[in-house]
């Protein structure tokens, strides 16, 4: 976002390849707000398939969804939603994620590429000088590549409290 042109394109010409940013401003989390999140990163068949969110993000969703829980006749009573997904996308709680963010991922986008030649590497075990453990390493060499940024978003300054 602040480089005007990146891989010789321009921003300004090409604002559609641009992925979706939109802020809540500081507002609380709203089904309406996730929806034009969500329609804004589809396209045909295609939207997001997964929601990552700080877990109060998650808890939040819960919250708005309480009043349409339904429950059967059973002897076990179940509050609260163990798994939410929103227009089929599931909403994942990424306990590292940044307390106001959002982020809707389009995997049908997302290609991993690895280097032929070293896709794993395993580097052998080692003492370290300061433990009493062996260390071995797996190395994966390769990259994630999202094809169309546009079908990406993010959900900026939510505030969760609210």
């Amino acid at each position: 976002t602040n480089y005007a042109t990146y891989g010789g394109v321009n921003r300004a010409s090409y604002a559609t390849w641009k992925a979706v940013y939109t802020s809540a401003g500081s507002g609380a989390l709203s089904l309406q707000t996730m929806a034009s999140v969500y329609n804004n990163c589809g396209i045909d068949e295609s939207y997001p398939t997964l929601i990552v969110s700080p877990i109060a993000g998650v808890t939040k969703m819960w919250g708005l969804l309480q009043p349409q829980q339904r429950f059967s006749n059973e002897d076990v009573f179940v509050v609260g939603a163990r798994n939410i997904a929103f227009g089929n996308a599931p909403i994942v709680a990424d306990p590292h994620q940044g307390s106001t963010r959002m982020f809707f991922i389009n995997e049908d986008f997302m290609h991993l590429y690895v280097n032929k030649n070293r896709r794993f590497s395993f580097i052998p075990f080692q003492l370290p000088t300061d433990k009493d453990i062996y260390v071995g390493h797996i190395r994966f060499y390769g990259q994630v590549i999202c094809s169309s940024p546009r079908l990406q978003g993010h959900l900026n300054a939510v505030n969760f409290s609210l």
